[in-house]
């Protein structure tokens, strides 16, 4: 089930356990600490990490901590996200395309979370899609999901081709 969220919210995401995937359609701003998923206690999947680096990351608050991809977050554009994991690592794949390898690190997020917020760290922005798989999504279909959701903008000269062709077309009827 997709989601959309334009404040942050309390959500459960069902005990997922092993393999799991979580899909993410975002356009945000900059802001140098922001969450997607997940609680500051256990686990979070970051737009912005502490350092204010901009970067997609995680954030293990059990461990770890702070754990930076070292991809910067796209602003103000619809940005097609999936974080996944196997049993060893956890993969982030940006508008299609794995992006990041977390080597050794495995999200751990499961049963009631916040989408979109921490209580200091609310997404600057708008998740326009969500969704929770109790599986690893392959990369063929994280490619796949990407295209569906991520729209594609004609180039300008191309928009103006297009317009001066349908302009010459109503003058041409005309005579």
């Amino acid at each position: 089930k997709f989601t959309t969220v334009s404040t942050p919210e309390a959500i459960n995401v069902g005990t997922l356990s092993g393999a799991r995937s979580f899909e993410f359609i975002v356009n945000a701003g900059s802001s140098g600490t922001s969450s997607l998923l997940g609680t500051f206690s256990t686990m979070l999947l970051r737009w912005g990490n502490f350092n204010n680096n901009n970067n997609y990351g995680m954030y293990d608050g059990e461990g770890s901590g702070t754990i930076d991809s070292g991809v910067a977050h796209t602003t103000n554009a619809d940005t097609h996200l999936v974080f996944t994991r196997d049993g060893t690592n956890t993969y982030l794949y940006v508008n299609g395309a794995l992006a990041h390898t977390f080597t050794g690190e495995v999200m751990i997020i499961s049963g009631s979370t916040t989408l979109g917020s921490t209580s200091f760290s609310n997404l600057p922005g708008k998740i326009l899609g969500f969704a929770a798989y109790n599986s690893q999504l392959s990369a063929t279909e994280i490619a796949a999901h990407s295209a569906a959701f991520v729209k594609a903008v004609p180039e300008p000269s191309t928009t103006a081709l297009l317009g001066l062709g349908g302009l010459a077309l109503i003058l041409r009827r005309r005579k």
